[in-house]
């Protein structure tokens, strides 16, 4: 129970409770609004008024009450506190209860509450009282109140709010001045004894009114009204008895109609429940013969593709080995190819050192690069470019040679001297020459033993050369390891030099000589490795093109299997989608047989429904005569005694009588209607069924028909190709068919005799018949044919949704009519085998052509950026070039200046590799140091070298100067001289540039003007020195 108004609505509108009773005036408009609830607006029996304590001064004044009676404006209280929901009653009862009147009521009127105050004696300022109420709305009729008696009256009043429970305390005890109350009853019997009745002191009658005259009215009006309740008791008993057995007497004959209604309803929807049964056992054979066959043929499509399927796993296996075949062939060729290309560069740097004569010192390329020059005439080559080494054994000779690898061979005393001039004149060294006209050979006077083996039978060379190669190595012994060359040099006493195989010596005399070899340069075992190289190299580019014949070869068997692969996918795809369609089909075709089985039995179980139906409805309307019978006697004497009771109520018997046939028959009429329209919408449910199922039947006829259409143009491709092979072979049919006329006109003819023949003895026999018997048989003809036109109409309509006329359109014209029924036959099998037609086909055609068309503009636009941006990069590329020549052509010239000065001399250029596209071109360095001729930059010494780049990087400074530059420890490789002339060049170019130069190197500190030097005096304190060279004044900087 919820007290207060506004929770209540609260709790409904929240959905706490579903039914709220008096509800609070402002909430009424929001509920009516709110389309979740549902407002019930019925006028009541509850009467509200101000209560006053008449027990107390100044309400026992009955002046005083009237003129606070006639001071308050009612309505304005109802349109406050109500909403105008409420109406004005001026009477002490309830206006909606019979015989109450307002005659002689207190209504509004000011003067008359002046007037009625005045007789009262009584003063406003003794006057003043508090007025309790219990809820919202008695709070706001009190403050109407107090406002009307503050105005009209000059009386001031209090409102107190309490809850209901105080509020019904204190009002039944009397323990109050005034109160805002209300009261509901039944009757103006039950309001007058709860409101006005001493007796309900201390209970209902709070205004503790005492009146021993209205007690005594009160007790009057309650002997009436049991004095009127006795006196009608057998007449209301007789009558609710004669009303129930006229009741039950309408009901018998309401029920005897319904039967007959029903019986006749029955009758007639069974002819058309067992031909509608008998038309769906037909649809259902056909349904379950179209099944069949789609089953057939799904289980034929399910077989191809579980081969398909097995020859695509042999194909993708295949396929997989032939991919691993051919990864291994493409790895082993890149593999090969690194090799071949390691080999190469190997050989090539190899080549690079020994055109270069690296690992010689620089006398002999001196005297070489003399030779070469045609200076120096005679000159043959180095000993290591003569001899021939055998494999494995380059250290045991490079180690017996020593220095003698690099002693140069010549073809007489003449040309040693004159390379000996040449190495004074230039001052290019000293070098040891071996002219072939004066070296005499080494005697060898000691013995071999064991794997010992002298040095110049481990050497070939030309016969010219064998004194040489004698006088070198023929007094060499070379052994396997340390152990045996201390024998094999204890056996000769010590007077031969003997070497092992990884470098060891023990020389003449005895000494001893080893640990790590310190080869010259290693040039035999450069030119084992050259030749190593070149061998391998021929061998990896043949291993090389037989691997990469491979990688075609398992190229092309991937290709073939993949494009193989590929078909017998797209096959099985295929497959795929014609058994899902066939199986789409079967679903199909077994829900229409499932639907139409279900309605097939639905009419069976509602044809016995009705059967029984109409037993029963028999039975009832027997039952029922039987019953009104009955009911008519009991009620005859009911109302003979109902006329023995009250003979002055004849004439309200016959009119209650009266009445009661009237409702009989309304009631039968309506029961009548009932079952009129029972059948109606059991005949409009019929038809729309029907119509449903003709729908349904269109439906599958229109998607029969596009599959036609798509069929049909798959026909009319199988008809050109059939065409095509017809006029191939037309001379051979052309041929046959002459040959078929000929027989087929005798044929004919013979045909045509006989049936002219028996044309005429029919006619004869005909015309000896009676012509009663023609017409009777040309009568039964035509209802026939009629009959069967109706029918073939129907089915039309019914099947086709065609009138005759749409029909004659699309009627086509035929020979034979098994054979056309044949060719509809096959039809329908093709239509089951595509399956389902794809209804939703235009509406992807639909979104894919204008996803297409988006992608078209989308393509248009990327071209058409494309092409702008081509030009943009043609122009960009045109400038950067230009940029580019002109800073190159800058820079090459401040790089021949600067080389000049910091080499004190000399020539330097860029060039470019490739003068036709200056951007992707490399760039090429040519020096030629003063007093040198460098065909290669690596030719140049490790100073040379930086001191190039330092040339180049100050070229490219002096095009793009910068306002400081840091440089650290870049003269670092230089030497001394060098390091002058970069510091002199560096104070040169320091009016434009600012240097901070990091550096170690004493020429490069006296060039600059002020010094800065790092210290560690403590360990862990760095502590910073400058020095200003100019004014010489050192400060340590903390």
């Amino acid at each position: 129970m919820i007290p207060e108004g506004s929770s209540r609505t609260m709790a409904l509108e929240t959905g706490e409770v579903d039914l709220v009773v008096d509800v609070e005036t402002t909430d009424l408009t929001r509920l009516m609004e709110d389309p979740d609830l549902e407002v019930f607006n019925e006028a009541g029996t509850t009467h509200q008024w101000m209560m006053v304590n008449n027990e107390i001064a100044p309400f026992n004044n009955a002046d005083f009450r009237r003129a606070i009676a006639s001071a308050i404006d009612k309505e304005a209280v109802i349109q406050v506190s109500l909403q105008g929901t409420g109406s004005v009653s001026d009477s002490m009862l309830p206006g909606c209860f019979n015989g109450v009147t307002d005659t002689g009521a207190m209504t509004y009127d000011v003067e008359k509450a002046k007037e009625y105050f005045a007789a009262s004696g009584l003063d406003p300022a003794d006057c003043g009282f508090a007025i309790i109420c219990s809820d919202d709305m008695k709070l706001r009729q009190g403050q109407v109140i107090q406002s009307c008696l503050k105005e009209n009256l000059g009386i001031e009043t209090t409102l107190e709010s309490m809850d209901l429970a105080t509020y019904l305390d204190v009002t039944a005890t009397g323990d109050y001045q005034a109160a805002i109350g209300n009261y509901t009853a039944s009757s103006v019997l039950a309001f007058s004894q709860g409101v006005y009745h001493s007796m309900s002191i201390n209970g209902s009658n709070k205004t503790r009114l005492n009146n021993p005259e209205i007690d005594a009215l009160i007790a009057e009006l309650t002997k009436l009204a049991n004095a009127s309740n006795a006196s009608g008791a057998r007449k209301d008993t007789l009558r609710a008895e004669i009303t129930d057995l006229t009741a039950k007497h309408t009901e018998a004959q309401v029920a005897q109609a319904a039967a007959e209604a029903a019986e006749e309803t029955a009758r007639q929807r069974l002819p058309a429940l067992e031909q509608a049964v008998q038309e769906g056992t037909d649809r259902w054979e056909t349904a379950r013969q179209d099944l069949t066959d789609t089953i057939r043929y799904r289980e034929m499509l399910t077989e191809n593709e579980k081969q398909l399927a097995n020859v695509r796993s042999g194909l993708e296996l295949k396929l997989k080995n032939r991919k691993a075949a051919l990864d291994e062939a493409d790895t082993a060729e890149q593999r090969l190819g690194r090799e071949l290309d390691a080999a190469r560069q190997r050989l090539s740097v190899l080549r690079e050192l020994e055109k270069n004569m690296d690992g010689y010192q620089n006398s002999v390329k001196a005297v070489m690069r003399a030779a070469g020059a045609r200076r120096l005439r005679g000159i043959i080559g180095p000993v290591s470019a003569i001899l021939k080494v055998e494999p494995g054994c380059e250290v045991a000779v490079e180690t017996a040679l020593g220095a003698a690898l690099q002693n140069i061979v010549v073809e007489n005393e003449a040309a040693a001297k004159a390379a000996i001039a040449l190495l004074r004149s230039d001052n290019a060294g000293r070098a040891t020459f071996l002219p072939l006209d004066t070296v005499q050979p080494g005697v060898f006077r000691g013995r071999l033993s064991g794997t010992a083996r002298l040095a110049s039978s481990l050497v070939q060379a030309d016969a010219r050369y064998d004194n040489i190669v004698s006088n070198l190595l023929g007094r060499i012994i070379v052994v396997e390891d340390i152990n045996e060359a201390s024998r094999v040099a204890r056996d000769n006493g010590f007077r031969s030099r003997v070497v092992t195989m990884d470098g060891q010596v023990i020389n003449a005399g005895g000494s001893f000589t080893g640990g790590s070899v310190q080869r010259s340069a290693g040039l035999f075992t450069r030119k084992q490795e050259m030749e190593e190289l070149r061998i391998r190299a021929a061998k990896l580019q043949k291993d090389c093109l037989a691997a990469q014949e491979k990688t075609d070869q398992c190229k092309e068997q991937v290709d073939a299997l993949q494009a193989e692969l590929t078909a017998t996918a797209s096959e099985q795809i295929t497959a795929a989608n014609d058994r899902v369609r066939a199986e789409a089909e079967q679903k199909r075709l077994e829900a229409a047989a499932a639907q139409l089985e279900t309605a097939r039995n639905a009419r069976r179980q509602e044809i016995d429904t009705l059967q029984a139906a109409l037993a029963d409805s028999r039975a009832k309307a027997e039952d029922a005569a039987k019953l009104q019978a009955e009911l008519t006697a009991k009620i005859d004497r009911r109302t003979a005694e109902m006329s023995r009771i009250a003979e002055g109520d004849d004439s309200f018997l016959t009119r209650q009588n009266a009445l009661a046939q009237d409702l009989s028959a309304k009631r039968l009429e309506q029961v009548t209607r009932q079952k009129d329209a029972e059948l109606a919408y059991s005949q409009i449910a019929a038809l729309e069924q029907r119509a449903r199922d003709a729908a349904a039947r269109r439906a599958s006829l229109e998607e029969s028909v596009a599959a036609l259409a798509a069929r049909s143009d798959a026909c009319r491709a199988e008809i050109a190709d059939i065409r095509q092979t017809r006029a191939d072979s037309q001379t051979t049919i052309a041929q046959r068919e002459a040959e078929i006329r000929e027989a087929t006109q005798k044929r004919l003819a013979r045909q045509q005799a006989e049936t002219e023949t028996l044309a005429r003895a029919r006619t004869a026999a005909d015309n000896r018949e009676e012509m009663s018997r023609e017409m009777a048989r040309l009568a039964e003809r035509k209802a026939a044919a009629e009959s069967e036109y109706d029918q073939t109409v129907a089915k039309l309509w019914d099947e086709y949704q065609l009138s005759v006329s749409q029909a004659e359109a699309l009627c086509v014209e035929f020979d034979s009519l098994p054979a056309l029924r044949a060719q509809v036959a096959d039809l329908r099998g093709k239509i089951r085998a595509l399956g389902s037609v794809n209804v939703s086909a235009i509406e992807e055609y639909k979104e894919v052509k204008a996803r297409y068309d988006a992608l078209v503009t989308q393509v248009t636009d990327v071209e058409e950026s494309r092409n702008e941006l081509s030009r943009m990069i043609s122009k960009l590329s045109a400038q950067m070039r230009e940029i580019f020549t002109d800073s190159f052509r800058a820079i090459n010239e401040n790089f021949g200046r600067v080389f000049a000065e910091l080499f004190g001399g000399g020539e330097a250029s860029l060039m470019l590799e490739d003068e036709s596209d200056v951007l992707s071109s490399g760039i090429g360095i040519r020096v030629a140091p003063p007093g040198k001729v460098i065909k290669n930059l690596e030719a140049l010494s490790g100073g040379e070298q930086a001191l190039v780049a330092i040339s180049i990087y100050f070229a490219i400074l002096a095009v793009n100067p910068a306002p400081f530059c840091i440089l650290d420890e870049i003269e670092a490789a230089l030497d001394d001289a060098n390091v002058v002339r970069f510091a002199q060049y560096l104070r040169r170019v320091s009016d434009k540039t600012q240097f901070i130069v990091i550096t170690h190197r004493r020429g490069t500190m006296e060039a600059a003007n002020v010094l800065y030097g790092v210290t560690m005096q403590e360990d862990g304190v760095s502590k910073l020195l400058k020095l200003d060279l100019e004014q010489v004044d050192a400060t340590l900087v903390s």
